[in-house]
């Protein structure tokens, strides 16, 4: 059996490993603005996911920041031992790969970030938006906080099956 796969899009963690992905969103109109992240194991099985709306938003990169904080909450949550925190935002991930305390806006939410993961073995990875569309998906159709621990909705199952392509 041989699984062929787009270019770009969404890749499976190693085998041990639990790969969060998230990403945020402004709405029109800048009012609003949604966080999506999504889990996955290395059979690309959805282990859990949430949409979270966000009101008043500053700006992208204060909506990124919230949205990585609660990945890191979701892993405490979950109690995952090994992890990869995957999101689109380069800025947002460089300042999480650095060793340096930030002192700009999203500097506490890094911080939470953090503590939320105290001793889970992590790594902050950049991946373009292609291979992000699931996460960025469910923070696009965020209308509260809803959180899922089993199946999540059938806009993602497309998306994975894109992303995955047909199975021969």
């Amino acid at each position: 059996m041989r699984i062929f796969r787009r270019p770009g899009s969404w890749e499976p963690p190693p085998p041990g490993l639990i790969k969060v992905n998230f990403d945020g969103a402004c709405f029109e109109g800048g009012e609003e603005g949604g966080a999506g992240i999504i889990a996955h194991d290395s059979a690309g099985q959805t282990l859990a996911w949430c949409s979270i709306r966000i009101e008043k938003p500053v700006k992208l990169l204060l909506i990124e920041a919230i949205a990585v904080r609660e990945a890191a909450h979701l892993v405490a949550q979950k109690s995952w031992p090994n992890v990869i925190i995957e999101g689109d935002c380069e800025i947002l991930i460089k300042k999480l790969q650095s060793a340096k305390p930030d002192s700009s806006g999203i500097g506490p939410l890094i911080s939470d970030c953090f503590s939320l993961l105290g001793p889970v073995s992590s790594s902050f990875t950049f991946v373009r938006r292609t291979g992000n569309f699931a996460a960025h998906s469910l923070a696009k159709h965020a209308t509260s906080f809803v959180e899922g621990l089993s199946s999540p909705p059938n806009y993602i199952h497309e998306i994975r099956l894109a992303d995955f392509g047909p199975v021969l």
